[in-house]
């Protein structure tokens, strides 16, 4: 399964998302599990792509991360809240659309987590 992440460069519960991912791949990262991280700052606050390496550098993020540059990522995938999660399953089939921090303030990432593994018991189809 996949998780594509829309995020921005902001502290405090953002952050903790990309964390909670990190630790996700750590945890589930095999070949049935794998995060891709998109960062939306570029188009939305002007920051480069140095600032992104530096940013996910520094919380130790090891999963891919884009810059959607000029939009049009988060434009195909309808993106109008940051953050922004879609879980796609084994067959690619786009299976939940979760928005907002996974923290604050619904607190989601228990939820997030059942999803996912969910997702992951799923026999292959």
């Amino acid at each position: 399964m996949l998780v594509v992440h829309f995020f921005s460069l902001t502290p405090g519960p953002a952050q903790m998302d990309m964390e909670t991912l990190e630790n996700m791949q750590a945890e589930l990262g095999t070949s049935d599990f794998a995060v891709v991280g998109i960062s939306e700052d570029r188009s939305v606050e002007g920051r480069s792509l140095e600032e992104t390496r530096a940013y996910t550098a520094r919380l130790g993020i090891t999963f891919p991360v884009a810059v959607d540059g000029d939009g049009s990522i988060s434009a195909a995938y309808r993106v109008h809240v940051l953050p922004a999660r879609y879980l796609f399953d084994r067959s690619g089939a786009l299976r939940d659309v979760w928005h907002g921090s996974l923290f604050s303030p619904t607190r989601q990432a228990p939820a997030f987590g059942r999803e996912v593994r969910a997702l992951l018991s799923e026999p292959d189809t």
